[in-house]
């Protein structure tokens, strides 16, 4: 399966240069996952399906599992680990594969701090919306907790030298700056502080600027700090509600 995923990677950038090259960089080098365990929250989505059994298209609904304040320690931190001989038999395998074709490249990871997107899960959305109006101290709690959480693997991934600081791409945008990447491969060290992460919270769309600032924000900048350059947003509204002290930090 690891091969599996990195031809197919190297398929689609073929086909991409040859069908739709727009805006297209492709590195010098294959890209080699290192070997990197991460824990995860400690919790899981439950779901409830609905619709006909014998439906191809069931539907499902997410059962809420942050009732109480208490239930805020279920969300555990995240810890990260190298498994550093399995790397560096996946580095000679790929070699041995790849031979004089293309240089191999071992990569860290990248965080994604869009919150948000677990807790909608660990939660459902409505009931998201419900808390931030009748329930707000435990949805803080939760927020507040979570975001220790994934600070908590951040810390771990500089710890052990483990973040991605040469992806050219970030959800899906080319990420070259002279600050951060000059060059292809030319990232400037595996911490945070050198490398990209992205954020964004499509929740908010449904939301007014001021539940935007009081649940979010706080939160998003607090990992946001630990990064050099942040990509903030996806399908969620901003033009009402990003901060203009954000704007030299964010694309």
């Amino acid at each position: 399966m690891r091969w599996r995923g990195i031809e197919n990677t190297l398929r689609k950038a073929l086909y991409q240069s040859k069908r739709f090259p727009a805006d297209m960089v492709l590195d010098p080098f294959i890209a080699i996952p290192k070997v990197i365990h991460r824990t995860g929250y400690g919790i899981s989505a439950k779901t409830q399906s609905l619709g006909a059994e014998d439906s191809t298209a069931r539907s499902q609904s997410y059962i809420n599992q942050l009732l109480e304040l208490e239930d805020v320690s279920k969300i555990l931190d995240e810890r990260v680990t190298h498994d550093e001989t399995q790397t560096a038999l996946r580095l000679e395998e790929a070699e041995k594969i790849f031979g004089d074709l293309a240089p191999v490249r071992a990569v860290g990871c990248e965080f994604h701090l869009g919150v948000w997107d677990k807790i909608a899960t660990f939660m459902g959305a409505d009931e998201c919306y419900y808390a931030m109006y009748d329930n707000p101290e435990p949805l803080h709690a939760t927020l507040d907790r979570i975001t220790t959480a994934t600070i908590s693997g951040i810390e771990d991934a500089n710890r052990l030298g483990l973040h991605n600081d040469i992806a050219n791409l970030c959800h899906c945008s080319h990420i070259y700056t002279d600050e951060l990447l000059p060059d292809s491969g030319a990232g400037r060290g595996p911490q945070s502080q050198n490398c990209w992460a992205f954020g964004l919270a499509q929740i908010f769309t449904a939301c007014s600027p001021g539940h935007f600032e009081e649940f979010e924000l706080p939160y998003i900048s607090r990992m946001a700090e630990y990064f050099g350059m942040i990509y903030y947003g996806c399908c969620d509204r901003l033009d009402d509600r990003l901060p203009a002290n954000w704007r030299s930090k964010i694309t």
